[in-house]
């Protein structure tokens, strides 16, 4: 089936456009918002995002979190759905979409959860092949065991999917959102075809997430300054956490979580690539003379597999070291430790409206980024050194 015929018959099938209007709500300030129904509108959504507040995205942020924390920690699909729309309508974007998809998905809320992942897709949600494969499964929902159009159309969207390096064999044959094309006659060919020319699956979603980085400026500095500038990183999918450790291992504290997001490719041999991602949150309060944030240097082989990591820069909190990170050309690098104190006592005053007195440096440690793409430290070296001479003793 053709795109153009594919889109055609999705659209046919997808709730009918509401029209293309914004709500304004009067609060402390004029806040602009897209009404419910128009959150579910691709042409409102757009013309909406060309006169929206950018400032708006850290509100919308803060609402997403609390909807994920609802969705992924406490199981609460059904709660999680109206923070969802509510972040949506204050700034739209292709992740809020997609998870908003997911909660409505668990809800057997087919239709809309179709909606929301086309929306994520139209507004280039990646990896797109997951995305995909969800409209498959909101699709082959809708279809159920009779309506044969929607199964056609929902067995395209998982071909597509599985072309575009969604491979779980164990997703694809074990989603009870896909029986009813399961049964379908066409379907074990359907599955071959698309894995047949699909190539090295693990390479696919590499590069999906790999080629989100953008290659830095040499030298490279992370400090304070840089957290005040960074304004709205990209977003790094809940789909790449096998990429990226902490997004499994992080627990949401209360009813907030951390955004990962993507900040600088370092550079790329025949045998690995080195990338720098970064985490906050959007729990801290206002007037802060910054947002925490901390990051990370990484290492992987062509195939995704982590081969080294140093937490590279930054702080997760305010109370923490602030490591400054500085990366020449030569790839290597040095870590600096601060201890900051501030203006007035944190534990009294906390750190809205306060600021810092001095900085004082506690720590250096070098590394250098070898061939196999390890990170080697001058304290690896020194314990090293050490450890031979006790040997010998």
């Amino acid at each position: 089936m053709k795109q153009t015929t594919l889109f055609l018959l999705a659209a046919a099938i997808t709730l009918t456009a509401c029209k293309n209007e914004t709500k304004t709500t009067e609060t402390a300030i004029t806040v602009n918002q897209l009404s419910n129904k128009n959150i579910y509108a691709f042409d409102s959504v757009v013309a909406y995002l060309r006169q929206v507040k950018a400032s708006q995205e850290d509100t919308s942020k803060k609402i997403f979190l609390q909807a994920i924390d609802l969705l992924k920690n406490k199981k609460d699909p059904n709660g999680s759905v109206g923070l969802f729309e509510k972040s949506l309508r204050f700034y739209p974007n292709n992740k809020g979409y997609y998870e908003l998809g997911n909660a409505l998905l668990e809800l057997n809320r087919d239709s809309l959860a179709f909606n929301a992942y086309d929306l994520a897709e139209r507004l280039n949600y990646n990896p797109l092949g997951y995305v995909l494969f969800k409209k498959a499964c909101a699709m082959a929902g809708m279809a159920g065991d009779e309506d044969y159009d929607k199964q056609q159309l929902a067995l395209e969207y998982l071909r597509h999917a599985i072309e575009n390096g969604f491979v779980s064999r164990e997703k694809i044959f074990g989603e009870s959102k896909l029986d009813p094309i399961r049964k379908n006659s066409e379907f074990i060919s359907s599955y071959n075809e698309a894995m047949s020319g699909n190539g090295d699956p693990a390479s696919i979603l590499w590069d999906g997430y790999s080629s989100s980085f953008r290659q830095c400026d040499f030298p490279l500095v992370i400090n304070m300054e840089s957290l005040k500038n960074i304004k709205q990183p990209v977003a790094i999918s809940y789909d790449y956490e096998k990429y990226v450790t902490e997004m499994r291992d992080y627990k949401f504290s209360r009813d907030v979580g951390n955004e990962f997001f993507y900040f600088a490719k370092v550079g790329s041999t025949p045998a690995f690539e080195t990338v720098i991602y970064g985490s906050r949150s959007y729990g801290h309060g206002d007037n802060l003379p910054y947002v925490p944030a901390k990051f990370y240097i990484a290492s992987y082989d062509k195939q995704g597999k982590l081969i080294d990591k140093v937490e590279f820069a930054g702080q997760e909190a305010f109370d923490q070291l602030f490591k400054v990170a500085t990366l020449q050309q030569n790839l290597n690098f040095e870590i600096k430790e601060y201890q900051n104190t501030w203006t007035k006592p944190a534990a009294e005053n906390g750190y809205e409206n306060n600021t810092i007195s001095q900085s004082d440096l506690m720590k250096t440690t070098k590394y250098k980024i070898a061939a196999n793409g390890k990170f080697v430290s001058d304290a690896k070296v020194l314990g090293f050194i050490l450890n031979t001479v006790f040997d010998r003793l």
